[in-house]
Parts: C-alpha cells; sequence; structure tokens
C-alpha cells in the first residue's frame, strides 16, 4: 500500500480513477444495486454534481424493500492512494439515525472498488473515518453489514465492533443484517 487517506468526495485528483472503477464489475456502494450503464454516464458527466445530489437532503431515496424515505445528512469521503488512485469510499451519518438506519445502514457505511477487494484497504479505510470522529459527537458508532458478507463482519471487527445482534431488517427483508456497535 502506498500513502492513504481520506479525502471529502470527490477529489479531482482521483476523478479519473473513480470512474474507472465505476465500469469495473460489480462496483456498488455498499449494498445499493450494480450502477447502470446510465447511470454511470450521468455520472461521468459531471462527478461533483452527482455528489452534490447524493448530499441533497431535501431528496428521497428508495430503500432495498422499495419503501421510499427520507435521505439523511452525510459526509462522504474517497480513500485515495498517492492523491490519485480511487481506492474506496465511506460515508458517515449524523449521529441521531432514524429507524430505517437503525436496522439498516447505521452511521457509516463503505466500498471498496472490486479490483482492491481482499488487500485490507476496507479495515484502513474504516480506521482511518474513526479516527476522525469527535467522540464527544459520537460515544460509539453503529455499522451494519449483510451476514453473508464475511469480509465486512472481519472489518468491523478488526475496528473494535462488538456484535449487537443478528436481525431480520424490514428495510432489507432478503437478508438478515448483523449489526455492530464500536464504542470511540
Amino acid at each position: 500500500m502506498g500513502s492513504l487517506k481520506l479525502q471529502k468526495a470527490p477529489t479531482f485528483d482521483a476523478e479519473i480513477s473513480f470512474l474507472s472503477a465505476l465500469v469495473e464489475p460489480k462496483f456498488t456502494f455498499g449494498d445499493s444495486n450494480y450502477f447502470t450503464f446510465e447511470q454511470m454516464q450521468e455520472i461521468a458527466v459531471n462527478v461533483p454534481a452527482y455528489y452534490k445530489n447524493r448530499a441533497d437532503t431535501s431528496l428521497n431515496c428508495t430503500l432495498p424493500n422499495g419503501d421510499i424515505v427520507p435521505r439523511v445528512q452525510q459526509t462522504e469521503y474517497w480513500l485515495v492512494e498517492n492523491d490519485d488512485t480511487f481506492i474506496g469510499q465511506i460515508a458517515l451519518r449524523d449521529f441521531n439515525l432514524p429507524p430505517y438506519l437503525l436496522e439498516f445502514g447505521g452511521h457509516i457505511g463503505y466500498s471498496i472498488r472490486p479490483s482492491m477487494m481482499g488487500q485490507g484497504y476496507a479495515t484502513k479505510m474504516l480506521k482511518l473515518m474513526l479516527n476522525k470522529l469527535n467522540k464527544t459527537e459520537y460515544p460509539y458508532v453503529l455499522i451494519t453489514c449483510n451476514e453473508k458478507n464475511k469480509a465486512s463482519c472481519k472489518v468491523i471487527e478488526k475496528n473494535g465492533g462488538i456484535l449487537q445482534d443478528i436481525i431480520n431488517s424490514k428495510y432489507s427483508p432478503e437478508n438478515k443484517t448483523c449489526r455492530y456497535h464500536i464504542k470511540l
């Protein structure tokens, strides 16, 4: 691994690398669906506009079960290597979560581009994010993942995650959700 750091998304120097990640098979943000070709084209036209839209809390989002809910405030960061290589993305949501994020999503969500998976980047990215947090505002964080995603379970556990429970979330009914707490 080269020099790694979290930078507020998007970053101009890593934008081309981010766009190349979009076309990698099975690239997604968290448990969301894969990007369609049309979505990739739209993002490629203006990456900053895409992130501005993602941050717009006046808009709604659609959950895996089809529910439409208001977006919450979140700050998104890219993990970049040597300032210009996009490795992955991590989002930090406000501490006071709505009910659906208490079951499915939590305070932090992350994803690594497929070509970089299995190399320890997710563990490092989560550690960098946890180190950024103000412990007064965030005495703990809740992080969730699909029970079948054993790699993500290990990432969370390596960063001090304690399994709270495994639930059948109505917001993601096809998968069981592991809910972890990390005390800061």
